[in-house]
């Protein structure tokens, strides 16, 4: 029987959305290796090819915190279950993240008769009735929605 983690991890892999959740796993690491301080004062922005690219409040932070990017490495990696980040760029700006609206012909699609057969096979492993269905659900509205923003990985 396989976990409900590695079940999600092969769904995303298989829809393509692995960097999404390394980038994930990442911005909830990041508090805790950081610790509150430097957090509060910096947000995880994004997450492609091992670079990680964070936000700093001010152009102060931004220098502190090029000055300790080797320990932050060093603490984050330690943090994941697969040290993934390979190199930290910081940059002063807003920490907020922007929404992005979706295009007006972004409607959510229904699902086809396939993508659901899909999401009952992908989590047939997983035993809680209950944390099967919501992860089907949480599959099948990924795969009705089309992407929109720029990409987070």
């Amino acid at each position: 029987m396989e976990g409900a983690g590695g079940v999600v991890l092969r769904a995303l892999a298989k829809l393509g959305l692995t960097d999404q959740m390394r980038r994930l796993n990442i911005a909830a690491a990041w508090p805790q290796a950081v610790g509150p301080h430097i957090a509060a004062r910096t947000a995880v922005h994004s997450f492609s090819r091992g670079v990680l690219h964070v936000r700093a409040a001010s152009p102060a932070w931004q220098n502190e915190l090029s000055y300790l990017k080797a320990d932050l490495l060093a603490k984050l990696n330690a943090r994941l279950e697969k040290p993934c980040v390979r190199e930290l760029r910081v940059r002063c700006g807003d920490l907020a993240p922007t929404p992005v609206k979706p295009p007006a012909s972004s409607a959510v699609q229904p699902p086809s008769a396939s993508q659901k057969a899909h999401a009952r096979q992908v989590s047939a492993p997983i035993a809680d009735p209950s944390a099967r269905q919501a992860f089907e659900r949480m599959l099948l509205t990924a795969l009705g929605r089309p992407p929109t923003g720029p990409p987070l990985g």
